[in-house]
């Protein structure tokens, strides 16, 4: 059966994509929690020693020096965010307008000056989370479809074509 899907691209669906990408190993998973809550928790942590230390006699340059580094920490997870905003904007080469046909044979991907096809044999896995699926093509390079873009029926028969026509790599 042939599904039918248009989207536009948001800066949240590619967040969505790259946590789930990074679910794939125990280091990108490892990285993510540190950058999104453990820099924090080290953060704050190091600006209450800095508090402690903090009186009388003791001079101001180590405490000034944990000071900054704590806030560092507190902010990193606004650094990520601006670093993935920054590298979806400058790997856009549009709108973000896309429509995608999976067919039997093949899947059709049409954008703003762009068209494709691929081969079912080329999509070595698919993943998915509660928003977004991915096509993988290499172990880094996949294709996002947004799940808001698609009804119920459509979600089911894109399962069942991944399920499907995504044939295992073999060892």
């Amino acid at each position: 059966m042939l599904v039918h899907v248009e989207f536009t691209l948001k800066f949240n669906d590619y967040l969505d994509a790259q946590r789930l990408h990074a679910r794939r190993g125990w280091w990108p998973r490892f990285d993510q929690f540190m950058g999104r809550m453990g820099f924090p928790f080290w953060g704050v942590l190091l600006l209450i020693f800095a508090y402690i230390i903090h009186g009388p006699g003791v001079s101001w340059l180590p405490v000034l020096f944990m000071s900054a580094c704590a806030v560092f920490l507190l902010l990193y997870p606004f650094y990520i965010r601006f670093k993935l905003k920054r590298c979806y904007t400058r790997t856009r080469m549009d709108t973000g307008d896309c429509t995608i046909e999976f067919g039997e044979a093949c899947i059709r991907t049409e954008g703003s000056g762009t068209k494709g096809e691929i081969n079912w044999s080329t999509v070595r896995s698919f993943s998915e989370n509660d928003k977004v699926f991915l096509l993988y093509l290499a172990p880094a390079k996949f294709i996002v479809i947004p799940k808001r873009a698609c009804t119920e029926s459509e979600l089911a028969e894109l399962r069942a074509q991944f399920q499907t026509n995504v044939k295992p790599a073999s060892a």
